[in-house]
């Protein structure tokens, strides 16, 4: 009893602390999973889906303070004899309330970064085999996290209501009410009496009830034990910001009625299903069936791909489909931004429809493409027979930094950060504003790159 108080009282406050929260928070969810914080680099390719999660936390935190100034209302405004829309307090909060460009930039390439990584970690997961590893319910429900993160993108760059805007709302009006039964009376039901209705319900989808949907499935997708790295967290986060401040999100046109739209994209990630509905084929067939079709055949695959093989070279038939996916994916995504000639640029309304003999001709080449390849490959590169497989990871020298080179380097980056922001202030007191975002973002990844500097020093 004894030992245990003098130990008790040797603890700082701080550990005490954490004592009494482990003690208390023992049972919950939160300490259920376990988190590694790694002691040297660790590549970031295993854990893309807690940086998935870290830019969801970035959009809940940047969409949460968005909140207190956006405004969802369409109505006519006696004062100024004009329609007020959800486009002029965007307008506001870009122009003239305090840090709002800063937050609109953040959240805008978070939603971007986030939709880019969970491609990235399922393409990964699905390489690497994992969801053979018994995590059969972990691969279906990223599958539909990733399916709502991209409605979830779609709800949110509509409720600008400019003119970029009103082209995904009407192309999700002619889906819904050409899918059969249910999506007629699927889109009244959210379009309401008319387009003040349809804002303010995909506000409330898009700011409460799909981050509900989505973290009640994460609570189910998230593994038991976690990698927690803090300096690529932090780069990711940096690197969002860089982002922003090089390339500031625009407000693009207000949309008015009686105006003519022009040539408008979507998102990247919504231009390959644009892309599909320009070959003039059925609506239905290009915004629900195909895309469908796509979703469905990843989604079986550990429930065909049942064998003990892990490697890439052991499964050339998945890995063939995986390929072609990645290729067909690429080509429509480009293609949704090029004239019907994909190697000649959009400039004109004519050059909006696409050719569908050409367009899935080309699509059925990649596919035909990449499972001609990997089998040719994996034939030309095979070992011969007899010889022993090899599948361990090669081990790649470790270069330990001296103690005069890690001062150099961290003298360096510090320097560097001084300079950096000397320049920053005097842009930002001269009105270039989005410099601040850019300083905050070469700051998080300096932090970033000199901890894991500092990891490979000591070493």
């Amino acid at each position: 009893m004894t030992t245990q108080r003098t130990q008790s009282e040797s603890k700082s406050p701080v550990q005490l602390l954490i004592d009494w929260l482990n003690q208390r928070l023992e049972r919950t969810i939160f300490l259920g999973l376990k988190f590694t914080l790694p002691k040297k680099f660790v590549s970031p390719l295993g854990f893309l889906g807690f940086l998935t999660f870290a830019c969801f936390a970035i959009l809940g935190i940047s969409g949460a303070l968005l909140m207190l100034y956006y405004s969802p209302y369409v109505f006519f405004n006696t004062v100024t004899g004009g329609v007020q829309s959800p486009y002029d307090s965007v307008q506001l909060i870009n122009n003239v309330y305090p840090f709002g460009s800063v937050l609109r930039n953040i959240h805008y390439h978070a939603s971007n970064a986030m939709v880019l990584l969970a491609t990235a970690h399922m393409f990964y997961q699905y390489f690497s085999g994992r969801y053979k590893l018994r995590y059969e319910v972990l691969w279906v429900t990223g599958i539909i996290i990733g399916i709502l993160t991209i409605v979830e993108a779609y709800t949110g760059y509509d409720l600008l209501l400019n003119v970029r805007g009103m082209l995904a709302i009407n192309i999700g009006r002619a889906l819904a009410r050409s899918t059969p039964f249910m999506g007629p009376m699927a889109f009244r039901l959210m379009a309401g009496t008319g387009l003040a209705d349809l804002i303010l319900r995909f506000y409330s989808v898009h700011v409460f009830i799909f981050p509900m949907i989505m973290i009640l499935i994460m609570m189910v997708h998230f593994p038991r034990y976690l990698v927690l790295d803090i300096p690529v967290v932090s780069m990711v986060a940096g690197v969002i910001m860089v982002v922003g401040g090089l390339f500031p999100v625009e407000l693009g046109a207000k949309f008015i009625p009686t105006a003519e739209a022009g040539i408008t994209m979507p998102e990247w990630y919504l231009t390959g299903m644009y892309a599909i509905i320009r070959t003039g084929i059925d609506k239905f067939l290009a915004g629900a069936v195909i895309p469908l079709i796509f979703v469905i055949v990843f989604l079986v695959v550990p429930f065909l791909d049942t064998s003990r093989k892990l490697t890439i070279r052991d499964r050339p038939f998945y890995t063939a489909m995986g390929l072609a996916g990645l290729g067909q994916l690429a080509l429509t995504t480009v293609w949704g931004f090029r004239a019907n000639n994909i190697f000649l640029g959009l400039s004109s309304i004519p050059q909006l429809e696409i050719n569908p003999f050409i367009f899935f001709g080309s699509v059925v080449f990649v596919g035909a493409a990449a499972y001609a390849g990997t089998y040719v490959y994996f034939k030309s590169t095979a070992p011969p027979p007899g010889a022993r497989p090899t599948h361990g990871r090669k081990q790649f020298p470790l270069y330990k930094l001296t103690s005069n080179e890690w001062r150099a380097i961290v003298i360096s980056l510090l320097g560097f950060q001084v300079l950096f922001d000397i320049y920053s202030a005097q842009a930002f007191f001269s009105g270039f504003k989005n410099v601040v975002l850019l300083q905050i973002g070469v700051g998080l990844v300096a932090f970033g790159i000199l901890v894991h500097l500092y990891r490979i020093g000591a070493e």
